[in-house]
């Protein structure tokens, strides 16, 4: 969280990731979250034709890490 913290300029502590992650939150961490959160908001919008994903991998390691 540290690192969206400082790319996007929001707060970076446990609070705010407990609320994020939460069932109202903008995080989607588990398959099951993902399915359940899609239906709910599908539900709430009268239906959706598009869902777009965004992932941040910068603090994922590389291959390249991995020879360090």
């Amino acid at each position: 969280m540290t690192d969206v913290g400082k790319e996007r300029g929001g707060r970076d502590d446990a609070c705010e990731f407990r609320r994020a992650t939460s069932r109202n939150g903008r995080c989607w961490l588990q398959p099951d979250e993902v399915v359940d959160k899609i239906l709910r908001h599908t539900k709430q919008l009268g239906g959706v034709s598009r869902i777009s994903f965004q992932m941040n991998v910068a603090s994922c390691p590389s291959e390249d890490d991995a020879l360090d």
